[in-house]
């Protein structure tokens, strides 16, 4: 049937009607709603450039090949729900006040929707099913329901605007999923679906919070350069791959706490060998992290690296939540875990446990921190000696390590004290030198006792170890200066 360019007053109806040919309703306008509903069949539909008043309704219906509604005008709503089938459908700029539903409903091709703008919701929930569906750029000033169902194909949703929720929860299966730069006004929720290919939400912003926790199953997620303005939630649920690098959330970081704790699933590459899970929070700034103690299982390949945080833990805080019913070693052999070497973590942590005002753990951060930047160096180097020399002496500056230098002190005063009472020559009195000679020699600049200068040992092998003791008094006062006024850290 040929109808282009046709006006009609008011309705449109072909429900329960059958076309074996082609309708052809380009740029038709009509004044009312178009129905074709009720069981309708048709092959070929041509709705391009139409403007229609009122509601366009195709519920219950089946369409067996295109469907083309590029740039259509409906002024109400699009029904596409209701148990109807479609083949291939083109919504490309379609301009839609109303909502638009197509829940329940059964798309065996591919359902174009670039660039499209709804004035209420998008509605694609109820266990329908989909191939592929492209959103790119679209408009919805509503939310996005996508609950229960089944995408086999390509779900492209780059660079949308969304004006309220978006929800791909409670059973919804996905296979690809992209996401990039879309902005989300609303809270985006994922709880107990199904995504078995990669999650591209880099560059995402979310205005309000991101739940993915609840048993949902994910294999990759992409979160890069995202924005979330409350939470994210991801306890309960599994993950094989979780990108976070350059990610900003503003409110907590959910991992674990008493209700569960994020899973971590590993998975096998193109020749069968295993392939460890990953978490990468690279860059990322989060409000507060909040994990429990199971949440960083040995196999997980972590990445801290630039990572930032304002606070430890928060609500619903679960066993062992609290920094220091772990510990200090709890946290270097977490920080231990970076695949990475980078001293910014270590120094992150130290700041915050300070902060709480458990200064002690923080020294033990900072240590470990050190011990770690030793060890990665290596003898071949010169950074390994000098950190080398800072360990024995001053225990990096940190805590208690000025202990170590006393130590050191107590060590040459008593080897020096033991040597010098062999000495002929006394100290100007006829008494041999001793105990204060030996502190004496090892102090620089500082002199207790000017006869102990008049000691002569030049014919004496022993003044060979105090040019040794001398040289260490210099070297040992020089470390603790620079400990002291933060030129080591």
């Amino acid at each position: 049937m040929l109808l282009v360019g046709a006006t009609a007053s008011s309705i449109i109806a072909f429900n329960g009607s059958r076309f074996d040919g082609k309708l052809n309703l380009n740029s038709a306008s009509v004044g009312g709603s178009l129905f074709l509903r009720d069981q309708a069949e048709f092959q070929e539909v041509d709705l391009a450039g139409a403007d229609v008043a009122g509601q366009v309704e195709m519920t219950g219906s089946t369409f067996r090949g295109l469907l083309n509604m590029n740039s259509i005008s409906i002024g109400k709503s699009l029904l596409m729900g209701d148990r109807a089938e479609f083949r291939e459908v083109d919504l490309r700029h379609a301009d839609i006040a109303g909502p638009v539903d197509m829940s329940g409903s059964t798309f065996r091709g591919p359902l174009n929707m670039d660039s499209i703008s709804v004035g209420k919701s998008l509605q694609m929930r109820d266990q329908a099913e989909f191939q592929e569906v492209r959103l790119a750029g679209a408009d919805i000033t509503g939310q996005v329901s996508l609950n229960g169902s089944s995408f086999a194909g390509l779900l492209d949703m780059h660079s949308m605007s969304i004006g309220r929720d978006l929800h791909m929860r409670d059973g919804a299966e996905f296979r690809e999923v992209v996401l990039g730069g879309t902005d989300i006004a609303g809270q985006v929720t994922m709880a107990r679906s199904t995504f078995r290919g990669t999650l591209s939400m880099d560059s995402v912003f979310v205005g309000k919070s991101l739940v993915m926790g609840e048993q949902a199953e994910f294999r990759q997620v992409v979160l890069i350069a995202a924005e979330v303005s409350d939470f994210l939630d991801a306890r309960n649920s599994s993950f094989r791959a979780l990108e976070l690098t350059g990610a900003r959330i503003e409110g907590t970081l959910l991992l674990g706490s008493r209700n569960g704790t994020v899973t971590w699933a590993s998975s096998n590459d193109g020749d069968g060998q295993p392939v460890p899970p990953r978490l990468s929070l690279r860059n990322a700034t989060v409000g507060a992290l909040q994990d429990g103690v199971d949440t960083w299982p040995r196999e997980l390949q972590l990445e801290l690296e630039g990572f930032t945080y304002d606070r430890l833990g928060g609500l619903q805080t679960g066993e062992r939540s609290l920094p220091h019913e772990r510990g200090s070693d709890w946290y270097i052999d977490w920080l231990s875990r970076d695949r990475f070497y980078s001293p910014q973590p270590y120094r992150q942590l130290g700041r915050i446990l300070e902060s709480y005002g458990h200064r002690e753990m923080a020294a033990d951060i900072l240590f470990a921190n050190r011990a770690r930047e030793r060890a990665e160096s290596g003898p071949g180097e010169f950074k390994w000696w000098v950190l080398s020399a800072l360990q024995f002496t001053i225990g990096y500056g940190y805590g208690w390590g000025y202990l170590r230098a006393l130590c050191w002190v107590a060590l040459f005063t008593a080897a020096g004290t033991l040597l010098i009472r062999g000495a002929r020559n006394g100290v100007g009195d006829g008494r041999r030198p001793g105990f204060w000679y030996s502190l004496d020699m090892l102090l620089p600049v500082i002199r207790l006792n000017e006869r102990h200068y008049d000691v002569d040992l030049s014919n004496d092998w022993r003044r060979h170890y105090f040019y040794v003791h001398k040289l260490f008094g210099y070297f040992l006062v020089s470390v603790i200066i620079a400990g002291l006024s933060g030129l080591t850290e």
